[in-house]
């Protein structure tokens, strides 16, 4: 009986930043489970086309994947996203495996990183332990991509529960946005500020949004403001326990029938 398992992700144009999150999940992976072939898909057809256009590498879409196992006689397929929050990205999944399982073909799906409140529970005290500034006047900022989807509010949560701690959350493309955290953070007298990137990796809105020399980039919107700014091009997959949480999700839709919750 021929098993896959899917490691899909939202993807990313940046081949250093892969190689450092999605490439060491997917080498990990293969070791915890040999006796499954190992696919990679990436949700987004933008990345997808320019992937192929700079590095000549085709990656497939999900639902291309899943026809191609389909064809090749695979009975069973578990599928393990990146993605941080069960949004608009990870929906997809749930759209693209809809037609394959008519097929008779079994699909199991592991949860993103944040999909229960132990979830969060285990991220917030990571972030704690690691990334809490030694120095008064000092605090860490955090950005996440933000989504249009209901679950924006996991990234609310998230701020919610590193309240009363140097450490900040806000997002790219929703709410809490930068400009709702700066009057608080001028209001605590912050002098320094330690930008990190909270995705999986670190490509565009790291490097160019986040940490880029542009008007409009978070380093030079702070800087503005009176903040040193300190910058970090480091993906939430570079770190092995953020790693373990996904491989523990995966290991439970191996052992029970799961699919997705709901709708990055």
């Amino acid at each position: 009986m021929k098993k896959a398992i899917i490691l899909t992700s939202f993807g990313s144009t940046h081949q250093d930043t892969r190689k450092k999150t999605i490439e060491v999940l997917a080498e990990e992976i293969r070791d915890l489970y040999p006796d499954y072939e190992l696919r990679q898909t990436f949700t987004s057809k933008i990345v997808r086309q320019k992937v192929l256009s700079r590095e000549n590498i085709k990656v497939n879409s999900l639902k291309e994947e899943l026809d191609l196992l389909i064809n090749e006689g695979v009975s069973e397929v578990v599928i393990q996203s990146t993605h941080i929050i069960p949004g608009s990205e990870f929906h997809k999944i749930d759209m693209q495996t809809k037609k394959a399982r008519k097929t008779g073909l079994k699909i199991k799906v592991g949860q993103p990183l944040l999909s229960s409140p132990e979830d969060y529970r285990e991220v917030v005290n990571y972030l704690k332990e690691n990334f809490t500034p030694k120095s008064e006047n000092e605090i860490t900022l955090f950005m996440a991509h933000g989504t249009s989807h209901a679950s924006f509010t996991s990234y609310v949560a998230l701020a919610y529960m590193l309240n009363n701690s140097p450490l900040y959350m806000a997002c790219v493309e929703s709410y809490p946005e930068l400009n709702d955290i700066i009057p608080d953070l001028k209001e605590k007298q912050i002098k320094k500020i330690n930008l990190r990137p909270f995705m999986f990796v670190a490509g565009d809105h790291a490097k160019n949004d986040m940490a880029g020399e542009n008007p409009d980039s978070w380093k030079i919107q702070l800087q503005n403001s009176g903040f040193e700014v300190q910058t970090y091009i480091e993906g939430l997959g570079e770190y092995k326990k953020i790693r373990q949480i996904l491989l523990n999700h995966l290991e439970k839709s191996m052992k029970y029938e799961s699919r997705c919750r709901h709708g990055r």
